[in-house]
């Protein structure tokens, strides 16, 4: 059972579609700590930076890392996501494939809550039903689960067990964090030099099977 733990991000790259869709479990780790100038409400886009403004007033900080993802709340949403939507809808609408990213500017455009975490997994669990409409990825919040330790490689490997996990996917910036602590085996990702860390979303509008692209621009290997 491959099992993939991420922290719900905006709009990720296309390296952590590849992690969640060759996983039979994906835990979005919304708990963990919101890090500014992190991935968490902003990613690149044709070269410059997507951002929507969240509420930090009143979270206590901790160095650079403030309060749990599912307590960061979106500030003036309706306003700052139409800029997000218009400008990906005039650059995109000329892709061969466009029509597969009009249910992601819905979703953005309709979507009436101010949590981040939820807008997030709403978009991420979009992305991977267009990019893979067969998968069989388990979702799991992690509030669902009682993750236990204090290191970070406990957490993990809490996590991992109670989903029945037996073995971890991770990218190569994990193995910063990773120790002799790992309970269990490790598929590492890999990817070709010019694949784009921008979001996923270029992806989806002009290969004709952005699925094909994953596999192919990504491989695994055992630690």
């Amino acid at each position: 059972m491959k099992v993939s733990i991420h922290q719900p991000s905006f709009l990720p790259w296309s390296g952590l579609f590849h992690k969640i869709l060759s996983s039979d479990v994906h835990v979005f780790y919304s708990t963990a700590s919101f890090t500014k100038r992190g991935y968490q409400n902003r990613v690149m886009y044709d070269g410059s930076w997507l951002t929507l403004p969240v509420k930090m007033k009143g979270i206590q900080h901790e160095g650079d890392r403030v309060d749990a993802i599912n307590n960061i709340q979106l500030v003036d949403y309706s306003r700052n996501v139409g800029k997000i939507v218009k400008r990906m809808a005039m650059t995109e609408k000329s892709k061969p494939y466009f029509k597969r990213i009009e249910p992601i500017l819905d979703c953005l455009a309709v979507y009436n809550g101010d949590n981040l975490a939820d807008l997030n997994i709403q978009l991420t669990m979009m992305i991977c039903s267009i990019l893979d409409p067969g998968m069989g990825v388990r979702f799991v919040m992690d509030e669902h689960l009682h993750i236990e330790g204090e290191d970070p490689v406990d957490k993990l490997n809490s996590m991992i067990e109670q989903v029945g996990g037996t073995t971890y996917m991770s990218g190569r910036g994990m193995l910063n964090y990773l120790n002799d602590k790992m309970r269990f085996p490790i598929e590492i990702q890999d990817f070709e030099p010019d694949v784009s860390t921008e979001t996923i979303i270029k992806i989806i509008t002009e290969h004709e099977s952005p699925l094909e692209y994953l596999h192919e621009k990504f491989k695994w290997s055992n630690l």
